[in-house]
């Protein structure tokens, strides 16, 4: 029999509730006393133990506490015998009782404190479960406890009846801004003679349920441990579960991540799965087995058919796909962001303390591919640039519950992970997975943003933008010994240019490019899918062997839009509605008069010249001594490439794009700068400068269409073969010859501002700058 039918330790106790004797009835019955809280002010300066011994006094000299005693709690022993002085200032003799006193002294002071020669008694902790004194009415908290299990045990010293005139059972506190378990009790209006009850009926009805749920699951023959005792932290990965496909939580395995099994159970409505393993762990720095001891997994799957989710907890991930597959969910899909977006945007989120940002850009010579801020209220130190580059990567924070206490959340939106403060039982952990699953799903659309971020949510890939205007590698291709086979021989990735275009709102055609032909075209789907057409070239990367369409599988291009969108394997990146403007010093205006602004490089109209031929005429005349190669023909680096020797012996290295105008006369067109900015962006690959000094060596030897229009042949010749085998300091910059764009009206026209603002930013990244060169 017990009050208290739980334990604080959070271990199990055996066996049902077999009665309940509720606590309101207890009241009805006399054999509980009602409990008031009396609320303690303390004023700016005033100290606040002295405030709550003067009102303890007060209370203790009113006429209905003639008989009672004070119950003083603190939570130090040297503060509980501090407090005796201090109660003595306030004209009260209290004893002092603790660990540190031996049983004779302790029963002194309670025969005083009966015979009434102390009027109260300080304790840290030992009159706890069990101790009966009636006359102890008055209870005052210099430290309150923080559970609520604690609490309640502590205020039942003071509810207990007995025979004599005892006073009513008297709480003193100083209300403060209280956000743990025990918030309710503390509330301006809160008023305990009706919520003691049912917080202890609550309370125990939880109890009863939890042990009713933990007894139908079946008890492991392993002697070491008990269901009750499994206290599982929150956190999760989230997996959407088809509609056409009905799982069975059901584990036959011996086996599991290398593990042995030593038990796994089910509940009856099939919507929990616990699977615990057995591992011998073995020190990596041991070459014996002499120090290998046995280690402990626990699995956990709660399947929440109602939104047709999963929820899985498993130590890593080969456990969990081996997890997965056994109970037939092989392959099936993660939520994506736009639930992890909703669940927050459901939570009252009041801070963050970790914000992770990713890039939804290719590989990054200037901004880090993942980011991390750390510390209090970070989500104010994100800037518009940052916005701009990065998607949310990971956020952990704090919400306000609807008891308005203060958890903590955490999501990840690559794994679709979440995670909360603490552990709890099985049932608690079940039906926290049930609470994420509905906030993740319920309603309809929220913000792009995640609450209180200026940072874009990533969001599923359901369609392709318009327009696509680049591709470029993943940057562990590039940035790895990553090969393609071509007809030429092994090519790096470095080398392949990679020519997009939207076949329909489903699927796009990338083209694989080197300097002399196609190397290989696919089809890759909105959910990240690749077809190949044709035969597939072999690859290799860091020594293993597959092909170039496993490789693009694996690690998926980065696509680029003319919207500023960026597309990832399935994942879509937005930009936000607000972009500034391109600098100044990035914009270029030429005199065109002598050139012909529809022909790009060859036909111009009688006694004008090409826009190539102007460009090249002009670079040589802005850069004296420099070296102009040209490129005119299929997968080019650029149409010029422009050297500069410093006299630090570092190198400029200028690739310039041209395209021929749309129409006669200037203006600010979408179709003039689409390809031209789509060609700078995928040029900027070459800001590796290993791979491009020797890729600039290899076709000035190989490549008939490239040739020097400025400089000694003789002499660049040696130059490259000298720079391709040791690169020097190379400081890029990418410029885009567009006659048919009228700088000064670029912000002008909406579309063209975003994408020569985006492309901007995406070719900066990547450790070079662009210029724009019109009219």
């Amino acid at each position: 029999m017990t009050a208290t039918p739980f334990r604080r330790d959070k271990q199990g106790l055996p066996g049902e509730v077999a009665y309940n004797y509720p606590l309101a009835q207890a009241l009805e019955d006399g054999v509980f006393t009602p409990i008031s809280f009396i609320p303690v002010q303390v004023d700016p300066g005033e100290d606040r133990d002295r405030a709550l011994a003067e009102a303890a006094r007060d209370r203790l000299r009113a006429e209905e506490h003639r008989e009672s005693r004070l119950l003083v709690r603190t939570d130090r022993i040297d503060e509980a015998e501090r407090l005796v002085e201090v109660y003595q200032e306030a004209g009260i003799d209290i004893g002092v009782i603790h660990s540190r006193k031996s049983l004779r002294t302790a029963r002194r002071t309670l025969a005083q404190l009966t015979s009434g020669e102390i009027q109260g008694v300080s304790s840290v902790g030992v009159l706890g479960e069990g101790f009966d004194f009636p006359a102890l009415k008055i209870a005052v908290y210099h430290e309150r406890h923080k559970s609520l299990p604690a609490t309640l045990q502590f205020i039942g010293r003071i509810a207990r009846t007995g025979p004599g005139g005892y006073g009513p059972a008297e709480l003193l506190a100083i209300r403060e801004d209280i956000q743990d378990e025990t918030r309710l009790l503390y509330e301006q209006d809160a008023a305990w003679t009706e919520l003691v009850p049912g917080l202890i009926d609550a309370a125990i009805t939880e109890e009863r349920n939890r042990r009713e749920y933990l007894g139908r699951l079946a008890e492991p023959a392993h002697q070491e441990f008990s269901i009750y005792a499994l206290a599982p932290r929150l956190q999760a990965e989230v997996f959407r579960v088809p509609a056409d496909l009905d799982l069975e939580l059901r584990y036959d395995s011996n086996l599991l991540g290398g593990g042995l099994v030593i038990h796994s159970a089910s509940d009856e409505s099939n919507e929990l799965l616990l699977v615990v393993t057995e591992h011998r762990m073995h020190p990596r720095w041991m070459t014996t087995d002499a120090l290998d001891t046995l280690g402990y997994e626990l699995h956990l799957v709660v399947y929440q058919r109602d939104w047709d989710l999963l929820f899985v907890s498993s130590p890593n991930d080969h456990s969990r796909r081996e997890l997965l597959q056994k109970i037939g969910a092989e392959g099936i899909p993660r939520v994506g962001p736009e639930a992890m977006n909703r669940l927050l945007h459901r939570l009252n989120i009041v801070a963050y303390s970790s914000v992770g940002m990713r890039s939804g850009r290719a590989r990054l010579a200037r901004r880090a591919s993942y980011r991390m801020l750390v510390g209090s209220a970070v989500h104010q130190a994100v800037n518009p640039s940052e916005s701009r580059a990065y998607g949310v990567g990971h956020l952990i924070g704090t919400h306000q519950l609807e008891d308005g206490r203060v958890g903590g959340i955490g999501v990840s939106i690559a794994k679709s992970k979440v995670w909360s403060w603490g552990t709890a039982d099985l049932l608690g952990y079940r039906d926290w997975c049930f609470e994420l699953g509905e906030l993740m799903t319920r309603g309809g659309r929220v913000d792009l943003s995640a609450p209180l971020l200026p940072l874009q949510m990533p969001s599923t890939l359901t369609e392709y933008p318009d327009d696509p205007i680049a591709a470029v590698f993943d940057g562990k291709l590039i940035n790895a010994d990553c090969f393609v086979e071509t007809r030429d021989g092994l090519c790096h990735v470095s080398a392949l240019e990679v020519q997009v275009s939207r076949i329909d709102e489903q699927h796009l055609l990338c083209q694989f490019m080197n300097a002399t032909s196609q190397v290989w075209a696919c089809r890759i789907d909105v959910l990240g899918g690749v077809e190949g057409i044709g035969d597939t070239p072999g690859a290799t990367i860091a020594g293993d062997q597959l092909d170039l369409q496993e490789l693009i599988e694996e690690f998926p291009p980065v696509l680029y839009f003319a919207d500023g969108s960026t597309v990832v394997g399935g994942t879509l990146f937005r930009p936000p509605a607000e972009l500034p403007q391109l600098p100044e010093s990035q914009l270029t205006a030429w005199d065109w008069a002598d050139t012909d602004i529809r022909a790009e490089a060859r036909n111009p109209t009688e006694g004008l010249r090409t826009i190539q031929d102007k460009t090249a005429e002009q670079m040589a005349a802005i850069a004296q001594g420099a070296f102009v190669l040209i490129d005119d023909a299929a997968y080019e680096i650029a149409d010029l490439v422009v050297l500069i020797r410093g006299r630090d012996e570092s190198v400029d290295a200028s690739l310039l794009h041209c395209k021929f105008s749309s129409e006669n006369t200037p203006g600010v067109r979408v179709a003039d700068v689409t390809d031209v900015l789509g060609q700078a962006v995928r040029s900027a690959r070459w800001t590796d400068t290993k791979a491009f000094w020797q890729e600039l060596r290899r076709r000035f030897h190989d490549r008939a269409a490239l040739r020097v229009e400025r400089g000694d042949p003789e002499e660049l010749e040696a130059l490259l073969d000298q720079w391709a085998d040791a690169p020097p300091e190379t400081r890029f910059s990418i410029l885009v010859v567009q006659p048919g764009l009228e700088v000064e009206r670029l912000t002008s026209n909406a579309r063209v501002n975003a994408l020569a603002v985006n492309a901007y930013e995406w070719i900066q990244d990547q450790g070079a700058e662009l210029t724009i060169v019109g009219s």
